[in-house]
Protein backbone atom coordinates (compact mmCIF):
# COMPACT_ATOMS: atom_id res chain seq x y z
CA UNK A 1 0.00 0.00 0.00
CA UNK A 2 1.02 3.61 -0.34
CA UNK A 3 1.07 5.61 2.69
CA UNK A 4 0.96 9.37 2.89
CA UNK A 5 1.74 11.39 5.96
CA UNK A 6 1.13 15.24 5.15
CA UNK A 7 2.20 18.33 7.78
CA UNK A 8 -0.15 19.05 10.26
CA UNK A 9 -1.79 22.73 9.47
CA UNK A 10 -4.11 23.29 12.51
CA UNK A 11 -2.28 26.63 14.47
CA UNK A 12 0.76 24.87 17.10
CA UNK A 13 0.23 21.85 15.81
CA UNK A 14 4.11 20.25 15.53
CA UNK A 15 3.19 16.33 16.11
CA UNK A 16 3.48 14.19 13.01
CA UNK A 17 2.01 11.18 12.21
CA UNK A 18 4.59 8.79 11.45
CA UNK A 19 8.24 9.03 12.90
CA UNK A 20 11.80 8.01 10.68
CA UNK A 21 11.42 4.71 12.63
CA UNK A 22 7.95 3.82 11.97
CA UNK A 23 8.50 4.87 8.15
CA UNK A 24 11.55 2.21 7.94
CA UNK A 25 8.82 -0.23 9.68
CA UNK A 26 6.42 -0.20 6.72
CA UNK A 27 8.70 -0.03 4.12
CA UNK A 28 10.00 -3.71 5.70
CA UNK A 29 6.62 -4.75 5.54
CA UNK A 30 6.78 -3.83 1.91
CA UNK A 31 4.72 -0.68 1.58
CA UNK A 32 5.58 2.85 0.06
CA UNK A 33 5.81 5.90 2.43
CA UNK A 34 5.62 9.62 1.52
CA UNK A 35 6.47 12.47 3.52
CA UNK A 36 5.49 15.48 2.98
CA UNK A 37 8.37 18.30 3.03
CA UNK A 38 9.18 19.70 6.47
CA UNK A 39 6.54 17.04 8.35
CA UNK A 40 8.74 15.90 11.41
CA UNK A 41 10.67 19.46 11.91
CA UNK A 42 8.62 20.53 14.86
CA UNK A 43 8.99 16.85 16.63
CA UNK A 44 12.77 16.96 15.73
CA UNK A 45 12.42 14.75 12.67
CA UNK A 46 14.34 16.70 9.95
CA UNK A 47 13.57 15.34 6.16
CA UNK A 48 16.94 13.49 5.94
CA UNK A 49 16.02 11.36 8.72
CA UNK A 50 13.08 10.44 6.49
CA UNK A 51 14.83 9.93 3.42
CA UNK A 52 17.34 7.40 5.18
CA UNK A 53 14.28 5.28 6.73
CA UNK A 54 13.44 5.04 2.78
CA UNK A 55 10.55 7.73 2.63
CA UNK A 56 10.02 9.51 -0.81
CA UNK A 57 9.68 13.57 0.04
CA UNK A 58 7.12 15.44 -1.80
CA UNK A 59 5.12 18.20 -1.66
CA UNK A 60 1.46 17.79 0.19
CA UNK A 61 -0.35 17.83 -3.29
CA UNK A 62 1.47 14.69 -4.23
CA UNK A 63 1.48 12.82 -1.02
CA UNK A 64 -2.51 13.14 -1.39
CA UNK A 65 -2.36 12.50 -4.57
CA UNK A 66 -0.07 9.27 -4.20
CA UNK A 67 -0.90 7.74 -1.32
CA UNK A 68 -4.01 4.95 -0.71
CA UNK A 69 -3.90 5.47 2.98
CA UNK A 70 -3.31 9.26 5.02
CA UNK A 71 -1.89 9.12 8.17
CA UNK A 72 -2.07 12.11 10.17
CA UNK A 73 -2.15 13.20 13.99
CA UNK A 74 -5.11 16.10 13.80
CA UNK A 75 -7.95 15.68 12.04
CA UNK A 76 -8.16 17.70 8.52
CA UNK A 77 -9.07 21.02 8.03
CA UNK A 78 -10.78 22.53 5.59
CA UNK A 79 -8.43 23.94 3.33
CA UNK A 80 -7.70 20.14 3.21
CA UNK A 81 -10.77 18.89 2.47
CA UNK A 82 -10.37 19.05 -1.56
CA UNK A 83 -7.36 17.20 -1.20
CA UNK A 84 -8.66 13.47 -0.50
CA UNK A 85 -10.06 11.58 -3.09
CA UNK A 86 -13.16 8.53 -3.13
CA UNK A 87 -12.17 5.43 -1.66
CA UNK A 88 -9.41 6.72 0.28
CA UNK A 89 -8.03 5.26 4.06
CA UNK A 90 -7.47 8.12 6.71
CA UNK A 91 -6.15 7.02 10.08
CA UNK A 92 -5.97 9.82 12.52
CA UNK A 93 -7.96 11.76 15.16
CA UNK A 94 -11.15 12.92 13.67
CA UNK A 95 -13.51 14.01 16.80
CA UNK A 96 -16.29 13.62 13.92
CA UNK A 97 -19.17 14.45 16.80
CA UNK A 98 -18.04 17.75 16.96
CA UNK A 99 -17.20 18.20 12.95
CA UNK A 100 -20.07 18.15 11.14
CA UNK A 101 -18.59 19.73 7.95
CA UNK A 102 -15.43 17.24 8.42
CA UNK A 103 -18.14 14.34 8.78
CA UNK A 104 -19.79 15.08 5.08
CA UNK A 105 -16.58 15.42 3.33
CA UNK A 106 -16.07 12.10 4.73
CA UNK A 107 -19.42 10.31 3.86
CA UNK A 108 -19.57 12.13 0.60
CA UNK A 109 -16.22 10.91 -0.68
CA UNK A 110 -16.84 7.69 0.86
CA UNK A 111 -13.23 7.64 2.66
CA UNK A 112 -12.76 4.68 4.85
CA UNK A 113 -12.21 6.10 8.26
CA UNK A 114 -10.26 5.15 11.35
CA UNK A 115 -10.37 7.52 14.28
CA UNK A 116 -7.50 6.72 16.48
CA UNK A 117 -9.80 8.12 19.66
CA UNK A 118 -12.50 5.11 19.19
CA UNK A 119 -10.04 2.33 18.57
CA UNK A 120 -11.12 0.50 21.86
CA UNK A 121 -9.76 -3.09 23.47
CA UNK A 122 -10.63 -4.82 26.69
CA UNK A 123 -8.22 -2.51 28.22
CA UNK A 124 -9.45 0.91 26.86
CA UNK A 125 -8.60 3.48 24.06
CA UNK A 126 -5.27 2.68 23.49
CA UNK A 127 -4.43 5.46 20.78
CA UNK A 128 -6.02 8.05 23.08
CA UNK A 129 -4.64 7.31 26.54
CA UNK A 130 -0.89 8.44 25.74
CA UNK A 131 -1.91 11.63 24.78
CA UNK A 132 -4.62 12.14 27.89
CA UNK A 133 -1.88 11.28 30.01
CA UNK A 134 0.43 14.29 28.11
CA UNK A 135 -2.49 16.66 28.23
CA UNK A 136 -3.43 16.02 32.47
CA UNK A 137 0.39 16.49 32.85
CA UNK A 138 0.03 19.72 30.81
CA UNK A 139 -2.88 20.97 32.45
CA UNK A 140 -2.01 19.75 35.69
CA UNK A 141 1.32 22.03 35.18
CA UNK A 142 -1.10 25.05 34.88
CA UNK A 143 -3.56 24.07 37.40
CA UNK A 144 -0.68 23.71 40.14
CA UNK A 145 1.02 27.43 38.89
CA UNK A 146 -2.20 29.10 39.32
CA UNK A 147 -3.18 27.45 42.43
CA UNK A 148 0.86 28.75 43.92
CA UNK A 149 0.24 31.86 42.21
CA UNK A 150 -2.88 32.73 44.00
CA UNK A 151 -1.49 31.62 47.69
CA UNK A 152 1.89 32.85 46.94
CA UNK A 153 3.73 29.68 47.71
CA UNK A 154 6.44 27.36 46.53
CA UNK A 155 4.46 24.80 45.00
CA UNK A 156 6.85 22.05 46.28
CA UNK A 157 5.99 23.28 49.85
CA UNK A 158 2.41 23.11 50.07
CA UNK A 159 2.12 19.83 51.61
CA UNK A 160 5.22 20.81 54.60
CA UNK A 161 3.12 24.27 55.47
CA UNK A 162 0.86 23.44 58.46
CA UNK A 163 -1.94 25.78 59.08
CA UNK A 164 -2.15 27.11 55.59
CA UNK A 165 -4.33 26.48 52.96
CA UNK A 166 -3.29 24.04 50.66
CA UNK A 167 -5.86 25.04 47.87
CA UNK A 168 -8.43 22.85 46.10
CA UNK A 169 -8.38 21.25 42.57
CA UNK A 170 -12.31 19.50 41.44
CA UNK A 171 -11.84 17.49 38.84
CA UNK A 172 -15.27 16.52 36.62
CA UNK A 173 -13.79 12.97 35.47
CA UNK A 174 -12.17 9.96 36.55
CA UNK A 175 -10.28 8.90 33.35
CA UNK A 176 -6.53 8.92 32.30
CA UNK A 177 -6.53 12.89 32.22
CA UNK A 178 -8.58 13.17 35.89
CA UNK A 179 -6.02 9.99 37.13
CA UNK A 180 -2.71 11.99 35.81
CA UNK A 181 -3.75 15.44 37.18
CA UNK A 182 -5.03 13.85 40.73
CA UNK A 183 -1.43 12.24 41.10
CA UNK A 184 0.89 15.50 40.31
CA UNK A 185 -1.53 17.58 42.32
CA UNK A 186 -1.55 15.41 45.28
CA UNK A 187 2.39 14.89 45.27
CA UNK A 188 2.57 18.74 45.76
CA UNK A 189 -0.31 18.65 48.55
CA UNK A 190 -2.99 20.20 47.03
CA UNK A 191 -6.35 19.00 47.66
CA UNK A 192 -8.29 17.04 45.33
CA UNK A 193 -12.04 15.93 44.61
CA UNK A 194 -12.78 13.99 41.71
CA UNK A 195 -16.39 13.37 40.50
CA UNK A 196 -17.18 9.99 38.27
CA UNK A 197 -20.21 8.77 36.62
CA UNK A 198 -19.23 5.86 36.16
CA UNK A 199 -19.59 3.32 39.52
CA UNK A 200 -17.24 0.27 38.16
CA UNK A 201 -14.19 3.43 38.02
CA UNK A 202 -14.74 3.81 41.86
CA UNK A 203 -12.93 0.63 42.73
CA UNK A 204 -9.83 1.82 40.71
CA UNK A 205 -9.86 5.51 42.24
CA UNK A 206 -9.68 3.92 45.74
CA UNK A 207 -7.02 1.62 44.87
CA UNK A 208 -5.15 4.45 43.42
CA UNK A 209 -5.78 7.22 46.22
CA UNK A 210 -7.15 5.48 49.25
CA UNK A 211 -8.15 8.48 51.35
CA UNK A 212 -5.77 10.94 49.90
CA UNK A 213 -7.99 12.19 46.82
CA UNK A 214 -12.34 13.15 47.49
CA UNK A 215 -14.02 10.55 45.55
CA UNK A 216 -17.66 11.51 45.01
CA UNK A 217 -20.22 10.93 42.41
CA UNK A 218 -20.99 12.92 39.55
CA UNK A 219 -23.82 14.41 40.77
CA UNK A 220 -25.49 17.54 39.08
CA UNK A 221 -25.47 18.45 43.67
CA UNK A 222 -22.07 17.29 43.80
CA UNK A 223 -20.60 19.46 41.01
CA UNK A 224 -23.02 22.85 42.36
CA UNK A 225 -21.44 22.33 45.92
CA UNK A 226 -17.99 21.79 45.27
CA UNK A 227 -17.08 24.76 42.18
CA UNK A 228 -18.02 27.00 45.03
CA UNK A 229 -14.98 26.15 47.04
CA UNK A 230 -12.27 24.65 44.05
CA UNK A 231 -9.54 26.95 43.05
CA UNK A 232 -9.01 25.51 39.83
CA UNK A 233 -12.15 23.28 38.10
CA UNK A 234 -10.87 20.71 35.34
CA UNK A 235 -13.50 19.07 32.59
CA UNK A 236 -12.22 15.75 31.79
CA UNK A 237 -15.51 13.59 31.17
CA UNK A 238 -15.04 11.45 28.14
CA UNK A 239 -17.47 9.40 26.01
CA UNK A 240 -15.96 7.76 22.97
CA UNK A 241 -16.75 8.83 20.09
CA UNK A 242 -19.77 11.45 21.74
CA UNK A 243 -19.75 15.25 21.97
CA UNK A 244 -18.41 15.46 26.08
CA UNK A 245 -21.23 15.56 28.10
CA UNK A 246 -21.95 19.22 29.44
CA UNK A 247 -21.13 19.49 32.90
CA UNK A 248 -21.15 23.29 33.59
CA UNK A 249 -23.35 25.56 32.13
CA UNK A 250 -23.27 29.48 32.31
CA UNK A 251 -25.55 30.27 35.22
CA UNK A 252 -23.04 27.80 37.78
CA UNK A 253 -20.20 30.37 36.82
CA UNK A 254 -22.00 32.56 39.25
CA UNK A 255 -21.82 30.30 42.10
CA UNK A 256 -17.53 30.05 41.11
CA UNK A 257 -15.07 32.13 42.34
CA UNK A 258 -13.60 35.12 40.69
CA UNK A 259 -9.89 33.65 41.00
CA UNK A 260 -10.66 30.60 40.26
CA UNK A 261 -9.35 28.71 36.84
CA UNK A 262 -11.42 26.49 34.82
CA UNK A 263 -9.51 23.79 32.31
CA UNK A 264 -11.38 22.16 29.57
CA UNK A 265 -9.67 19.32 28.72
CA UNK A 266 -12.31 18.10 27.02
CA UNK A 267 -12.07 20.59 24.79
CA UNK A 268 -11.50 18.01 21.64
CA UNK A 269 -14.70 16.66 21.97
CA UNK A 270 -16.73 19.85 22.55
CA UNK A 271 -15.95 20.69 26.09
CA UNK A 272 -17.78 20.43 29.68
CA UNK A 273 -18.54 23.94 30.13
CA UNK A 274 -20.92 25.55 28.08
CA UNK A 275 -19.22 28.63 28.56
CA UNK A 276 -15.65 26.85 26.92
CA UNK A 277 -14.19 27.69 23.12
CA UNK A 278 -10.68 26.28 21.60
CA UNK A 279 -8.06 28.16 22.39
CA UNK A 280 -4.63 28.26 21.39
CA UNK A 281 -1.25 28.53 22.94
CA UNK A 282 -0.76 32.27 21.82
CA UNK A 283 -4.11 33.23 23.48
CA UNK A 284 -4.86 30.29 25.85
CA UNK A 285 -7.49 32.20 27.82
CA UNK A 286 -10.18 33.94 27.99
CA UNK A 287 -12.88 34.96 30.68
CA UNK A 288 -16.48 34.52 30.50
CA UNK A 289 -18.86 36.13 33.96
CA UNK A 290 -15.53 37.37 35.06
CA UNK A 291 -13.98 33.19 35.36
CA UNK A 292 -10.91 32.65 33.69
CA UNK A 293 -11.27 29.47 30.98
CA UNK A 294 -8.46 27.34 29.47
CA UNK A 295 -9.57 25.29 26.52
CA UNK A 296 -6.20 24.58 24.32
CA UNK A 297 -7.63 22.53 21.90
CA UNK A 298 -4.00 20.58 20.83
CA UNK A 299 -2.36 21.14 24.18
CA UNK A 300 -0.47 17.77 23.45
CA UNK A 301 1.26 19.64 20.75
CA UNK A 302 3.45 21.58 22.59
CA UNK A 303 5.58 18.96 23.29
CA UNK A 304 5.92 17.42 19.98
CA UNK A 305 8.67 14.68 19.85
CA UNK A 306 7.23 13.19 23.56
CA UNK A 307 3.86 13.57 22.40
CA UNK A 308 4.78 11.86 18.25
CA UNK A 309 6.65 9.61 20.39
CA UNK A 310 3.82 8.11 22.79
CA UNK A 311 1.34 8.08 19.82
CA UNK A 312 2.95 6.63 17.21
CA UNK A 313 3.85 3.68 19.66
CA UNK A 314 0.51 2.72 19.60
CA UNK A 315 -0.63 3.70 16.36
CA UNK A 316 1.74 2.17 14.50
CA UNK A 317 0.49 -1.37 15.00
CA UNK A 318 -2.97 -0.55 14.12
CA UNK A 319 -1.89 1.18 10.79
CA UNK A 320 0.47 -1.67 9.85
CA UNK A 321 -2.84 -3.96 9.88
CA UNK A 322 -4.31 -1.93 7.87
CA UNK A 323 -1.83 -1.35 5.37
CA UNK A 324 -1.06 -4.98 5.16
CA UNK A 325 -4.82 -6.66 5.24
CA UNK A 326 -6.57 -3.51 4.18
CA UNK A 327 -9.37 -1.78 5.92
CA UNK A 328 -12.34 -4.28 5.57
CA UNK A 329 -9.75 -7.48 6.32
CA UNK A 330 -7.92 -5.83 9.12
CA UNK A 331 -10.99 -4.41 10.90
CA UNK A 332 -12.78 -8.10 10.53
CA UNK A 333 -9.66 -9.34 12.02
CA UNK A 334 -9.57 -7.16 15.10
CA UNK A 335 -12.43 -5.72 17.24
CA UNK A 336 -10.01 -2.89 18.35
CA UNK A 337 -10.17 -1.67 14.89
CA UNK A 338 -13.72 -2.07 14.27
CA UNK A 339 -14.54 -0.01 16.85
CA UNK A 340 -12.56 2.64 15.59
CA UNK A 341 -14.11 2.78 12.03
CA UNK A 342 -16.16 5.72 11.92
CA UNK A 343 -17.01 6.22 8.04
CA UNK A 344 -17.05 3.79 5.45
CA UNK A 345 -18.20 3.94 1.75
CA UNK A 346 -20.26 6.75 2.45
CA UNK A 347 -21.80 5.32 5.66
CA UNK A 348 -21.53 6.32 9.63
CA UNK A 349 -20.28 3.05 11.32
CA UNK A 350 -19.72 4.76 14.38
CA UNK A 351 -22.69 5.27 16.34
CA UNK A 352 -21.15 7.70 18.80
CA UNK A 353 -21.07 9.93 15.51
CA UNK A 354 -24.62 8.88 14.40
CA UNK A 355 -26.36 9.85 17.61
CA UNK A 356 -24.36 13.30 17.72
CA UNK A 357 -25.11 14.88 14.72
CA UNK A 358 -27.89 13.12 13.58
CA UNK A 359 -26.99 10.80 10.60
CA UNK A 360 -27.93 7.18 9.49
CA UNK A 361 -26.00 4.46 11.51
CA UNK A 362 -24.67 1.35 9.56
CA UNK A 363 -23.27 -1.31 11.60
CA UNK A 364 -19.79 -1.70 10.40
CA UNK A 365 -19.82 -5.93 10.48
CA UNK A 366 -23.06 -5.46 7.73
CA UNK A 367 -21.50 -3.20 5.38
CA UNK A 368 -18.02 -5.31 5.51
CA UNK A 369 -19.76 -8.07 5.33
CA UNK A 370 -21.39 -6.91 2.40
CA UNK A 371 -20.78 -9.21 -1.03
CA UNK A 372 -20.13 -5.46 -2.60
CA UNK A 373 -17.14 -4.51 -0.29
Amino acid sequence: MIIGCPREIKAQEYRVGLTPSNVRTYIEHGHTVYIEYNAGIGAGFPDKDYQQAGAILADKKTVFTQAEMIIKVKEPLPEEFHLFREGQILFSYLHLAIHKPLAEMLLSKKIRAIAYETIKTHLGLPCLSPMSRVAGRIAAIDAIQHVQKKYHRDELMMNKSIGLSKGHILILGGGTVGITIAQMALGVGIEVTILESNPARFNQLNDLFEFHATLLESTRGNILHYIQHADVIIGAALTSGKKAPTLLYKHDLAHIKKDSLLIDVAINQGGCFETSRPTTFDEPTFEEEGITHSCIENIAGCVALTATQSLTATTLEYGLKLADFGVKKACLKDYALLHGLNTYDGKCTFAGVSESLNLPYTIPEVILNSKDN
